[in-house]
């Protein structure tokens, strides 16, 4: 929903691709619409993510997605360092993209 996140999405998909809109940006806002039109890129809203679980599970399942390099920080599952994941998503400290906590099973 981010302008800049949405202009860079129309930028960078292929000619005749598709940007899929998800979350709640400003009510108005400037893209590069001629851009889009021009290389016939499709923009579609989402809202609530509505029926968008079953495409994405396939879309990682056959691994025609790889979201590995998105997930730049990994934290175990204690008070202090569930606590130092969410200050470095809240302030992208290091370059934070995606943090995750991992939940292990413990005897």
């Amino acid at each position: 929903g981010v302008e800049s996140v949405v202009t860079a999405a129309i930028k960078s998909t292929k000619n005749g691709g598709s940007v899929c809109l998800v979350g709640m940006g400003k009510p108005t806002c400037t893209l590069p619409l001629l851009d889009a039109s021009i290389r016939e890129v499709d923009l579609n809203g989402v809202f609530r993510y509505r029926n968008t679980y079953p495409k994405c599970i396939e879309l990682l399942s056959t691994k025609k997605v790889d979201l590995d390099p998105l997930i730049t920080h990994r934290f175990e599952f204690t008070y202090d360092s569930v606590m130092d994941a969410f200050e470095t998503c809240r302030t992208g400290r290091d370059g934070a993209i995606k943090c995750m906590i991992n939940i292990k099973d413990t005897p």
